[in-house]
């Protein structure tokens, strides 16, 4: 079910990444940990799980992942894309779309976990807000 008047981003997720876009299906961010390029797209619905979702907002999701996730190889040069919904920690429904490289901190193992994180500067944060939202005007 879709909820956009009450829908508001869990804090934790609002603490741990810089805001790209607020759109009306889904709030885009960026991970603060520049050590791994990690996007952060939040649905704006109640449901927990994407299985859950209504059909349609469901494939623009699928849509906004993939074009995110096609964007992020080319703009990080990743070795290896990992997209995933654990919601173990917050269950807020969010999809990680995590561009990794085989010489990055957390490789080969999942990026959870490592105490290791380094802030954007701001221009490189700008840069790739820019270019997150460059591309998503082109979709």
């Amino acid at each position: 079910m879709m909820t956009t008047t009450h829908w508001q981003l869990d804090e934790r997720l609002a603490a741990d990444t810089h805001p790209i876009l607020d759109h009306p299906d889904f709030y885009l961010g960026l991970h603060k940990n520049a050590l791994i390029p990690w996007l952060i797209l939040v649905p704006k619905t109640d449901a927990i799980e994407l299985y859950a979702c209504e059909a349609d907002l469901k494939q623009r999701i699928r849509s906004t992942v993939d074009s995110l996730a096609a964007f992020a190889h080319e703009y990080f040069a990743a070795d290896k894309m990992n997209i995933a919904t654990l919601g173990n920690v917050v269950s807020q429904l969010h999809i990680h779309i995590i561009a990794r490289q085989h010489d990055d901190i957390a490789w080969p193992n999942p990026v959870w976990g490592y105490s290791d994180a380094l802030p954007y500067d701001k221009a490189a944060k700008h840069a790739i807000i820019s270019a997150v939202q460059a591309h998503l005007n082109r979709i």
